[in-house]
């Protein structure tokens, strides 16, 4: 997915922290799981409900939005 990407991008601009790190893992496993063919629903939803409560730094960006918009549409 390519907004996962770009959000872990911008999450890789971010001065280092442990948030960061592990909301790069998160990402890191979700891409993964995408490109194997399957998705753990829990997790999408967990990183949606994240996002949308700008607990991740780059939650106000436009990758942040655009990943939004994707986990939503792969959620149905």
């Amino acid at each position: 997915m390519a907004s996962l990407r770009a959000l872990r991008a911008e999450l890789l601009a971010q001065p280092p922290s442990e948030a960061a790190v592990a909301d790069e893992q998160e990402l890191i496993e979700l891409e993964n799981e995408a490109r194997a063919g399957r998705g753990d629903r829990t997790r999408l939803e967990r990183l949606r409900d994240r996002l949308e409560l700008g607990q991740i730094v780059a939650t106000g960006s436009a990758a942040g939005a655009a990943a939004v918009e994707s986990i939503a549409r792969l959620l149905g």
